[in-house]
């Protein structure tokens, strides 16, 4: 099973994420459901997570210092940005992290 962590300020999106898609029929193991970057980056360092669902406005630590970390920490982790944002500028600069996608 490939193993998730899901980031997002708003723990109820977290949470619907995590209950409105039948993970386990797609062999994925959801790992954690955290506030910000700060939060969900210790169980990265513990886990090394093959995905990681990421809002990319947060406080504290956000999704694109986030990205940056992992890249660092676990190059081979999929990174895929969500935000309600449109503003090209978070695109391109989740782009150049190095995510794997970038959802609006």
């Amino acid at each position: 099973m490939a193993g998730m962590v899901i980031v997002d300020d708003n723990l109820a999106i977290g949470r619907g994420i995590i209950s409105n898609i039948p993970w386990g029929d797609y062999q994925i193991d959801i790992l954690g459901n955290f506030p910000d970057g700060r939060a969900a980056l210790k169980k990265i360092r513990e886990t090394h997570p093959d995905i990681l669902l990421t809002d990319i406005v947060m406080p504290d630590m956000d999704g694109l210092e986030l990205t940056h970390a992992v890249r660092q920490l676990c190059p081979a982790t999929q990174v895929i940005v969500m935000s309600a944002y449109d503003q090209f500028d978070y695109v391109k600069e989740a782009l150049r992290a190095g995510v794997f996608d970038y959802v609006m």
